[in-house]
């Protein structure tokens, strides 16, 4: 068995990309074994039409029958990494448009829980950081640091800052992108344009 290892960065609102990349590298004769972060292990096989289909599911009461579902749909499931379940079917089986969602609403609701999913977790990061830096700077001369240790630590707090600026920043992207998805799925003005 002839493997390939391919290192490739997508971020949350990035994998209809990734669908692409998987389908393209399939066409190419290499079929996804497993991902795990941005490297994705491939396996040779037979060069053939493809489309492969990302689902983010936050609700892993009964994961068995959510997979079944759509395995009796004839999707195969490849594999999940994190909230992200991945799966694929020949684009010759595949009736109507080629994804796993049977109508916009739904596709427009996995991406409202990919921006829901986040923000808990950037805003809780962002606001301890924060905090803490602003409880060391009000506090640093009450609680008798030496000059030559605030230094190197108003440095650290300083790094700690642009890094939430900077995470802040990637979030509002990602979400920027996920909204457009949303408005593009959901407004029917944009549904007549095309």
């Amino acid at each position: 068995m002839e493997t390939k290892i391919v290192k490739k960065r997508f971020f949350l609102a990035d994998y209809e990309e990734e669908q692409i990349f998987l389908q393209e590298q399939h066409k190419n004769g290499w079929k996804l074994l497993k991902s795990k972060g941005n490297l994705y292990t491939f396996e040779k096989c037979r060069t053939e039409d493809y489309i492969y289909q990302l689902d983010f599911n936050l609700n892993n009461k009964d994961e068995e029958a959510y997979i079944q579902i759509f395995v009796d749909c004839g999707w195969e499931f490849i594999q999940k990494m994190g909230q992200w379940y991945y799966f694929r079917k020949l684009r010759s089986e595949v009736d109507g448009e080629n994804t796993i969602f049977s109508d916009k609403e739904s596709k427009a609701e996995m991406c409202k829980r990919i921006v829901q999913s986040q923000a808990p977790l950037v805003f809780a990061i962002n606001g301890v950081i924060l905090l803490w830096n602003i409880i060391f700077m009000t506090m640093r001369n009450q609680m008798g640091i030496s000059d030559s240790i605030q230094i190197p630590i108003i440095i650290i707090g300083t790094i700690l800052v642009l890094l939430c600026v900077f995470s802040l920043g990637i979030y509002i992207g990602i979400i920027t992108k996920v909204n457009k998805k949303i408005q593009a799925l959901t407004n029917p003005v944009q549904d007549r344009k095309k």
